[in-house]
């Protein structure tokens, strides 16, 4: 599996189009990084055959271990996904913000 780091993930950030949070809406809300669509790792059957076999998405979650997960689901389905190692709280660990909605 691809795993980048919070501070590549900073660096990529301005130019990221598909930057996933695999966490639960109400987890999201509570903070999350800019940019992310939020499509939780419960629905991953529902919005899975919405994505592109064409494209790469990064996805993060909480720690790092549900975007594994739902990287490995959507390898299955042949979707690229690239993990961020350490999550939501590796990204706040390093000082950078987050929305809250």
């Amino acid at each position: 599996m691809i795993e980048i780091t919070v501070e590549t993930l900073h660096d990529m950030l301005p130019s990221l189009e598909h930057l996933i949070d695999v966490r639960e809406p109400d987890e999201y809300a509570e903070g999350h990084v800019d940019k992310t669509t939020n499509r939780p790792l419960s629905t991953i059957e529902q919005w899975l055959p919405t994505l592109s076999t064409a494209t790469t998405y990064t996805v993060i979650c909480r720690s790092g271990r549900r975007s594994a997960m739902a990287i490995d689901r959507m390898k299955q389905a042949g979707i690229t996904g690239v993990n961020v190692d350490g999550g939501t709280l590796a990204w706040q660990a390093a000082g950078y913000p987050v929305t809250k909605k």
